[in-house]
């Protein structure tokens, strides 16, 4: 029993006396083959049918693959910011002429000063475009009139919002 573990463990196992006509020869002295993947390989040796390493071929196809998804995938994610960029701006937007109709509900006019919308919506005058970095102008052509407007309105087309209506609807 031992003998066959040792065997398995390729260990040479107990050597018997050299064998003559008398004792037949063990098992255990019967040379172990060696798993096919072995029979070619040698740490010795060049030459073995198995790969070991990708090579550099194959290293740069997968480069080359990742790099061309990337470049696919790129215009995509920043299409999807602006669009995040202008939802953002038009919520703002959607917020201020809230805020300027409750203003008119309680004082009985629209103001274009955005420090006193403050009152009715805290942190109105610290409200910028993602896009355009600066405060939303109102403007207010007529006593019962407002447009609020996106400050970089001309290069963004992020829109509007006049007495109430938007202008992206």
């Amino acid at each position: 029993m031992i003998g066959l573990l040792l065997s398995r463990l390729r260990v040479p196992g107990p050597r018997s006396p050299v064998p003559g006509p008398q004792s037949p020869v063990s098992s255990l002295q019967s040379p172990v083959p060696s798993p096919p993947w072995h029979s070619s390989c040698s740490t010795l040796t060049r030459g073995c049918s198995m790969k070991s390493a990708f090579t550099l071929i194959e290293l740069m196809v997968v480069v080359v693959i990742i790099g061309v998804l990337a470049a696919i995938a790129i215009p995509k994610f920043s299409s999807m910011n602006e669009q995040a960029r202008k939802a953002s701006c038009r919520s703002n937007l959607h917020a201020l002429a809230v805020s300027e109709s409750i203003y008119f509900a309680w004082y009985g006019v629209f103001t274009a000063d955005l420090t006193e919308l403050d009152a009715v919506q805290e942190k109105s005058s610290e409200m910028r475009c993602p896009s355009a970095h600066g405060q939303y102008p109102i403007v207010l052509p007529t006593d019962n009139e407002y447009v609020v407007s996106c400050p970089g309105e001309a290069f963004t087309q992020h829109g509007s919002v006049a007495t109430g209506c938007s202008s992206w609807q």
